[in-house]
Order: C-alpha cells, then structure tokens, then sequence
C-alpha cells in the first residue's frame, strides 16, 4: 500500500533513518560515541532525511502520488547541501569545517535517496 507515493517498507526505511539520527545525536550529547559516525554519518542521513521529506511535500501539493525529482533537480540538492554545510556553516562558526568526506557523505546519501526513495522503481 502507498501513502503519498511512499510504500511501507519506504516509510520504514525513513523511519529507520530517522531513529539512528536520533540515536547517535543522543551518543553525542552523552558524550559517549563513535568516530567515525561523529564525523560522517550527519551528513551521510542528511539527504535522507530531508529530501524524502521535500519529495512528500511536493507530492502533497501536486496531488500526485507518483511524482518524482528529475536527476538533474536531486543533484541540484546535493549542490545545495554541499554549499550550505561546507562552505556557509564554516563561515559562520568555528565549530565547522570543509572537509571532503563530509561532500562524499552527503553525495552517498543522496544517490541512496534517489535509488531508495526517488526512482520509479520502488523496492
């Protein structure tokens, strides 16, 4: 069954992702975490998580269930994120930095929202 387009196992999938964000923010205020995590995996759910979200806003709008991000649009997102949590956080704080895992991060997360989320062929 689809919701907004959306299949159940999509609908977990995104609550899955949603949970470990939660979960590793809650390591994180504990103190108590992984590295490598620390360092990647924000931006690695990112995509995940908010174009998922902007995928069913649009869906909700159109009224169409079955609409989808051209290539060109999901890169343009990518384009967005990279700039914004690269080069504008890093402006404006201390506490941010370039670093390119970070961009390969945020590029991985979004080609699995395209494949898991996005394309037509739905899993």
């Amino acid at each position: 069954m689809k919701k907004h387009g959306f299949t159940s196992q999509q609908i977990g999938l995104y609550l899955f992702f949603l949970l470990l964000f939660v979960l590793h923010q809650a390591l994180e205020f504990g103190n108590s975490s992984i590295p490598f995590f620390n360092n990647y995996l924000d931006a690695f759910l990112l995509p995940l998580l908010l174009l998922p979200f902007l995928l069913f806003e649009k869906r909700l709008i159109l009224k169409e269930d079955e609409h989808g991000f051209t290539i060109p649009l999901v890169f343009t997102y990518f384009l967005v994120l990279v700039i914004i949590s690269e080069f504008i956080f890093p402006a404006l704080s201390n506490r941010f930095t370039f670093d390119w895992w970070d961009v390969i991060s945020i590029g991985a997360g979004t080609l699995l929202f395209h494949v898991l989320f996005n394309s037509r062929n739905y899993i």
